[in-house]
């Protein structure tokens, strides 16, 4: 009866929302930051602004942006997209950190 009550527990420890956002906010964390020095990595230079300017925010546990508040930035963009680029290339990390996200998930 004592490995029911085991399993039990493991399972509300699973589903515990609490250490499920927990995760997720780390995650996306980890996941914008990359995604960031990606994007930075590829980004046109001719005097650095540009690249300076790029920036990330985790606003939620499931919510984050990587952006930048230089004007010419859209025109940089449609002649090179560094933003499309610097995420495509972020893409083998992200799915590194997910399957750690859920190797943590069911050790707890």
């Amino acid at each position: 009866m004592s490995g029911v009550f085991h399993t039990f527990d493991l399972i509300v420890g699973i589903l515990n929302p609490a250490h499920l956002q927990a995760l997720q906010k780390e995650f996306l964390q980890r996941v914008v930051l990359t995604v960031e020095a990606n994007v930075k990595a590829v980004t046109p230079v001719r005097t650095g602004h540009l690249r300076r300017s790029i920036s990330g925010r985790v606003y939620k546990p499931t919510e984050g942006l990587i952006g930048t508040n230089v004007v010419y930035a859209p025109i940089v963009h449609r002649r090179n997209p560094y933003m499309e680029i610097g995420l495509h290339n972020s893409e083998g990390q992200i799915s590194n950190f997910l399957a750690e996200l859920g190797g943590k998930w069911l050790e707890q």
